[in-house]
């Protein structure tokens, strides 16, 4: 949960982001301040930084060039840009040295000049306005509606939207934002303030397909006619769509079978079919005939058609014996112990550990199943990236306006992201492969320019990357 302290020096007053997080390692709650700047305007959260002045040999002679080169190669390669061209046709550069930022410096873009002053990245892209009302007037622009359905309709239909597997899911993006989207709910770290960020993944290539955020308190199983109906508006047609259990209600089933979208999803365990089934199904699940492969585990699985709101449908329950034992003595012994109360419903408390259950409007092989629905994990890992490496979070914009900008630079520099992490190919991380290429510096003389001599690590990241340096780079 975050929240704002001020503190007064002399006749000043200075912002704090103080975050409450849980050590886990220390197994207490513990906080995080982050300094935000001296306090311009407190009701409209404006505050403003005192920028360090950068020596001209920094921010004219001598340039981190390795990092800023390969991401505006690889902006410049992807598919992407040439969509930015017809959505955005009057700020590709814009998008671009705001993506660059996000991959390379991912701090708060109140800090950007002082990082392109030092980035070659000011050569690549010339005479940027980067003050923080200029910024706010890019994203404003950048995220408004009309731009963004013309970059989704036509990044969509590039991707061969037709029989594709969709991974659906959402995250709370925790913040202090005063806007009416925000509302408390559920995060990582428990009850915050938060908006809804949802996610459309592409299996086929575990790109991000499309975005678009929601009230904060509003539950998934709201969400999903909504982002359903456009995707159908963008020709995303015959498709099956993996859900998590947040999804599952009797209206969504209905609608799927509507619109003709096939699925895979868990069944809550608060519905009764899913104490009905485990009663009637676990007792006698372990038998050779149930027995199922998923990597080096054993998994049982057995398979009964189920009637759902009117809606004629496959259920899969599934028993992991690895898991079973471990939450089952874990289980026991909190009983025995007496962490916990033993009442009527314990019996069945123990007999569902280890214990889930899938649904699905189609047929699907029991060997295929698992490998299948815990592909619904890549959107998860999406949602690690957006946070970790590109620490999406805190949101740091104060108007819708801004955020929907701010939110499309995210997306864009996701998928530069992973373009990147698959060239990459667990040799290096990115992070440290960024950090390893920014220290390839280039010595300026006016137009002419001397690139750095590689180190074996940045020779061969240029190799996994496929970027040759040019004898003398230009803009």
């Amino acid at each position: 949960m975050s929240y704002i302290r001020y503190k007064t020096f002399g006749n000043k007053e200075y912002a704090y982001e103080v975050t409450s997080y849980w050590d886990r390692e220390k197994k207490r709650s513990r906080q995080k301040t982050i300094y935000l700047g001296q306090v311009i305007d407190k009701k409209k959260g404006d505050y403003r930084r005192l920028e360090k002045k950068v020596s001209a040999v920094d921010d004219e002679l001598i340039l981190d060039f390795g990092d800023a080169f390969c991401i505006y190669q690889m902006l410049n390669r992807s598919d992407v840009l040439s969509i930015l061209k017809i959505s955005h046709p009057n700020l590709v550069d814009e998008i671009s040295l705001l993506c660059m930022h996000k991959l390379i410096n991912p701090t708060a873009m109140v800090h950007l000049n002082i990082w392109y002053a030092g980035s070659y990245s000011n050569r690549l892209i010339k005479n940027a306005s980067l003050t923080s009302q200029r910024i706010s007037e890019y994203l404003k622009e950048i995220g408004k509606e009309k731009y963004l359905r013309k970059f989704f309709s036509n990044y969509i239909a590039n991707s061969n939207p037709d029989k594709k597997t969709l991974l659906i899911d959402t995250t709370a993006l925790p913040n202090q934002i005063h806007m009416p989207l925000t509302s408390w709910g559920r995060s990582e770290g428990g009850i915050d303030k938060t908006i809804r960020f949802l996610f459309v993944v592409d299996k086929t290539n575990s790109k991000p397909l499309y975005f678009r955020y929601i009230d904060g308190s509003i539950p998934d199983v709201s969400v999903l006619s909504n982002a359903i109906t456009e995707l159908k508006n963008y020709h995303v047609n015959d498709v099956m769509a993996i859900l998590d259990a947040g999804f599952f209600s009797n209206d969504n089933v209905t609608l799927l079978r509507e619109l003709n979208i096939q699925y895979l999803t868990r069944l809550p365990s608060n519905r009764k079919i899913f104490k009905d089934l485990t009663e009637q199904y676990v007792p006698s699940i372990e038998t050779v005939q149930n027995a199922y492969k998923y990597g080096k585990r054993i998994t049982y699985i057995k398979k009964v058609q189920v009637d759902i709101a009117g809606n004629q449908l496959i259920a899969y329950v599934v028993l992991d014996p690895k898991t079973k034992a471990e939450k089952s003595t874990k289980y026991l012994l909190e009983i025995l112990d007496q962490e916990i109360t033993a009442d009527t419903n314990s019996d069945f408390d123990l007999i569902t550990k280890g214990i889930f259950i899938l649904i699905s409007s189609s047929e699907i092989e029991e060997k295929d199943l698992l490998k299948l629905y815990y592909e619904r994990q890549k959107a998860e890992q999406l949602f690690g990236f957006l946070k970790d490496d590109l620490e999406i979070l805190p949101l740091r914009v104060h108007q819708e306006s801004t955020l929907k900008g701010y939110l499309f630079i995210s997306f864009i520099s996701l998928i530069i992201f992973i373009e990147i992490r698959d060239k990459l190919k667990n040799k290096y991380q990115f992070e440290e492969a960024m950090l390893l290429l920014k220290n390839l510096k280039v010595r300026t003389y006016g137009d002419n320019e001397i690139i750095g001599e590689l180190t074996k690590d940045q020779r061969l990241i240029l190799e996994c990357l496929q970027i040759e340096l040019p004898n003398k780079p230009s803009a």
